[in-house]
């Protein structure tokens, strides 16, 4: 039971008493006539030390002026004991108490008389030590985060820790701890017969290795240091903290420590100078860099039903502390800490212990009375950053307006500092999982990510990074469930892209005349059918094909204890991902962006095939199989505009590719992302015969992707966009193997049912959260926040009922899209014989299934649609000990491959199996 748990108990009973690790603890409530007790064992408790008790109660006496408590220790030696009082069970709280009689019956047994005369509600506390002499062991020196410095002897570069015995005679270890969790002091233990000499170093790899993994004559503890998140405490047989450090972040082979013959200052040791095993004092640094710790708070950040006290305690009695509660770094000036501070709603609290220089600043956010089923992410800065007329990342800067206020340029506003795309700004990160599910702490880099559906609107997305010069290489958290990756080198926040409530806040321009008023600096684009979840759900229906996919979750932001709404966690398409997704070491990738930029690697085999394809007939075979065979996976590439099509994305031009450069499957496949214009997000009343009169017709994709000039102004299919998937479609084999694959993916993947249920399941995930997010980001709360002109007030109110209705428009979309399809599919390549119902059955579906063109029918009977002109193809699939034996129905062939005849609007088949 956690002390925040007993302290909602103590609400409820005049009198609590428990025995906690290392002795026990009661509480008085008031001095009632009625005594009531609870007793609590040793050890019991969510996050406590799992640990054998060492003092057990014998008897209980209370007369009305005092109270008497007999307790006996089962340590089986000579306890000493100190009386403690604390107002509220936090860390820093406890005082010893001089007034209290402790009365010693013999070496194991004593009693405690308390008189009952002070009103005060509080908790007592009796601490048990040993009365054998304390060991004089330190930790000398930390590094979480080594990657080069020294290798364990399996050659893995595990962080590590070394103790230092700074007596004159050999310390005894057996049952000292080790930890990185202030509630949890036992997590390791030193193995029996450890022994420091006098004089000498240990050093303990944090590798998370145990047992038969351990490399012979090392010593391992059982967990992992997390670089900046958690100190690492020492502690003796009975749990009392012997030494502790927090070395907070570091850079990659720094070090924190003693330097030689100096236990009572820290340094910070370069890349070069830590010396593990070894006495510290070679420095590279001139003069050396002093290391002041952190703060300890009382109360870690996270998500909080009431109000918080928090205390700041220094890590010397001498020390002082400063904090903020606007997300800037503390400083000398800042809000001295001068007791518990009282949290009665979300707040960031960042604090630094003054030095020369100040320690690294520790940050908490704390978001209480809020009631989010989505995970919890917080992100604290310099509030100037997030300014909105001169804010270095987020706002638009001085510049961008006259002396009057009025803008200057037009949406996207791309002269503004939110396009800056080289800025960056350091931030401290806090991702907390729903329901205590674990927490995640570290410092990041911070840009703002994205285009036109980003940039130019109140909510903008924004991309974090793992940067060694914040103490951090990797963003370690499994954000993604369903995906094995949980290490990023940056990950996105994504606003949704367009499909974002800032399109009913930015102005139409003309000739977008359906809506308010149109202004020169306005959208073409704006009153999208905003869901938040648009392109995360179409990468999602087809991710099972083997596309490239982003993951997704969506998340709860604040920042710098503001409310921000829902966000999109989303994986970040970069060589890093090809990495970790698909164990291709980068310098082995070429990774395209658009139509011929290497993001990585280089675009001559890009521009190569743009070049073969666009000056070689397709219909030539012998050039087809050059490209299937050098340049691309055609399964992937067919897949690829499918999902484009299917949704009628007709923003075409954001596209990623990727190949293997030294590999027999070197052919470039494409990447899925960017697809939040599709299942209709623009008005299709407006934008249809909008587009069609200003740029291009996107009824149909398929005459869309084909078309050789497309618009006049290149967007958003001119004939280098269009090229590549034009010039397949000259191919016959390419034109039936696309023909076909639509039809599959109509049947499975894209059948209106598991869309619908897609969508269902996905609005189902924020609609909780909607109400708090359009409140957040409606003209009203912008404007409450500085965030006035360029933008306006919404035509119609963001309300939940109007992401609703947005929501239905897309279980609209995904019910009428396949039949739509078809007929697109008919009417672009000119099919006489239009569709017809294939069903399929087999005589025992425990013998054997079939194999529809690219889909295997494990359950029977089934039905799907196929296109007569392009009769699909059925392979019987025996199952062991089974054979097959040939078709009834439509086919009676006894091969087991045919291509099923389609003479009518219906064709039944089944499979034979004995």
């Amino acid at each position: 039971m956690s002390d925040e748990e007993i302290e909602k108990k103590e609400k409820h009973l005049n009198f609590i008493f428990y025995c906690k690790i290392f002795g026990f603890v009661f509480g008085l409530t008031g001095l009632g006539t009625s005594l009531r007790v609870l007793i609590f064992l040793l050890g019991v408790g969510t996050g406590w030390a799992q640990v054998q008790p060492i003092i057990r109660i014998v008897e209980i006496e209370h007369d009305g002026s005092q109270l008497m408590v007999t307790v006996e220790s089962l340590a089986g030696k000579t306890l000493s004991y100190t009386l403690q009082r604390s107002p509220n069970l936090s860390l820093g709280s406890w005082l010893d108490q001089d007034h209290a009689i402790l009365s010693v019956l013999n070496p194991s047994r004593f009693i405690l008389t308390l008189p009952l005369d002070d009103e005060r509600a509080g908790y007592i506390r009796v601490v048990a030590s040993s009365a054998s002499s304390p060991v004089a062991v330190v930790i000398n020196e930390i590094m979480s985060n080594n990657e080069t410095t020294v290798a364990d002897g399996d050659g893995d570069f595990p962080d590590w820790i070394e103790l230092y015995n700074a007596s004159d005679t050999a310390a005894e270890l057996t049952g000292y701890h080790l930890s990185d969790n202030d509630a949890n002091l036992s997590k390791w233990r030193f193995p029996a017969g450890t022994i420091l000499d006098a004089g000498k170093y240990l050093v303990v790899f944090a590798s998370g290795k145990a047992g038969a993994e351990i490399p012979e004559g090392e010593t391992h503890a059982n967990f992992k240091l997390s670089n900046g998140n958690e100190p690492v405490i020492l502690s003796d047989p009975l749990l009392k903290i012997v030494d502790r450090l927090d070395p907070g972040p570091l850079v990659s082979d720094n070090s924190v420590g003693h330097a030689l013959d100096d236990l009572e200052t820290y340094y910070v040791f370069h890349s070069g100078e830590p010396s593990p095993g070894a006495p510290n004092h070679d420095f590279i640094a001139d003069p050396p860099e002093p290391f002041v710790q952190g703060p300890i708070f009382s109360v870690r950040g996270g998500v909080f039903d009431e109000l918080v006290t928090l205390e700041l305690i220094p890590p010397r009695e001498e020390d002082l502390i400063r904090y903020t509660i606007d997300g800037a770094e503390p400083f000398r000036g800042s809000t001295p800490y001068s007791g518990p501070i009282e949290l009665t709603e979300t707040t960031v609290i960042r604090a630094v212990v003054l030095g020369a220089p100040n320690s690294h600043p520790v940050t908490h956010t704390y978001v209480i009375g809020a009631h989010h089923s989505l995970p919890v992410m917080a992100l604290a800065a310099d509030p100037e950053h997030f300014e909105f007329t001169d804010g270095y990342l987020y706002g638009f800067g001085d510049h961008m307006f006259t002396s009057r206020g009025n803008i200057i340029g037009s949406f996207p506003y791309s002269s503004s500092n939110a396009w800056k795309r080289d800025r960056e700004i350091e931030a401290s990160f806090e991702f907390h999982e729903p329901n205590e599910g674990g927490t995640s702490r570290m410092n990041v880099g911070v840009k703002i990510f994205g285009g036109w559906g980003s940039r130019g609107y109140p909510q903008k997305s924004m991309a974090l990074f793992a940067r060694r010069e914040y103490g951090y290489g990797k963003i370690r958290h499994p954000f993604f469930p369903d995906r094995a990756v949980d290490s990023f080198e940056s990950i996105v926040l994504r606003n949704s892209g367009n499909d974002n409530q800032s399109t009913w806040l930015t102005y139409p321009r003309p000739p977008i005349h359906e809506f308010s008023a149109p202004v020169g600096h306005g959208s073409y684009f704006v009153n999208g059918n905003f869901t938040m979840f648009r392109d995360a759900m179409m990468q999602s229906l087809v991710a099972e094909t083997g596309l490239d996919t982003q993951g997704y979750r969506p998340t709860v932001l604040y920042l710098n204890g503001d409310y921000w709404g829902i966000y999109n966690i989303r994986e970040k398409f970069t060589e890093h991902y090809l990495e970790s997704t698909h164990n291709v070491s980068a310098n082995e990738i070429d990774l395209i962006e658009g139509y011929g930029r290497a993001n990585t690697g280089s675009a001559s085999t890009y521009s190569q095939m743009r070049s073969f394809i666009g000056g070689n007939s397709m219909a030539n075979p012998s050039n087809y199989r050059t490209v299937q065979n050098r340049y691309l996976n055609i399964d992937n590439f067919i897949d690829y505009h499918l999902a484009v099509i299917y949704g009628q994305n007709f923003d075409i031009g954001n596209i990623k590719c990727w190949r293997r450069r030294s590999s027999k499957e070197g052919q470039f496949r494409w990447m899925l992302y960017d697809q939040d214009y599709s299942f209709s997000l623009w008005k299709p009343d407006v934008y249809l015969p909008a587009m069609r009169r200003d740029y291009s017709d996107y009824d149909n994709m398929f005459d869309f992707y084909t078309n050789p000039r497309g618009s006049g102004t290149g967007w958003p299919n001119n004939g280098g966009r269009t090229l590549l998937f034009r010039k397949m479609l000259e191919n016959d084999q390419f034109k039936e193997s696309l023909i076909q694959r639509c039809a599959d993916l109509l049947n499975t993947l894209l059948a209106s049912d598991r869309v619908v249920a897609r969508i269902d399941l996905m609005a189902d995930a924020i609609r909780p959260e909607m109400e708090r997010h359009l409140t957040r980001w409606s003209w009203a709360g912008i404007r409450a926040r500085g965030f006035g002109i360029p933008h306006k007030q919404e035509d119609e109110p963001l309300t939940v009922a109007h992401w609703e209705r947005n929501v239905e428009s897309m279980r609209e979309f995904s019910r009428t899209r396949p039949d739509e399809l078809r007929r697109d599919l008919i009417d672009h390549f000119g099919l006489p014989g239009g569709t017809a119902t294939v069903t399929i059955t087999t005589s025992d579906s425990s013998k054997g299934t079939v194999q529809i063109n690219t889909i295997e029918v494990t359950e029977t009977p089934w039905r799907g649609q196929y296109f007569q002109d392009f009769p699909p193809t059925l392979t019987a699939l025996p199952k062991a000990g089974a054979i097959f034996v040939g078709w009834s129905g439509a086919s009676t062939s006894t091969e087991t491959t045919i291509q099923l005849p389609i003479p009518a609007r219906t064709a039944s088949v089944t499979a034979m199996f004995e």
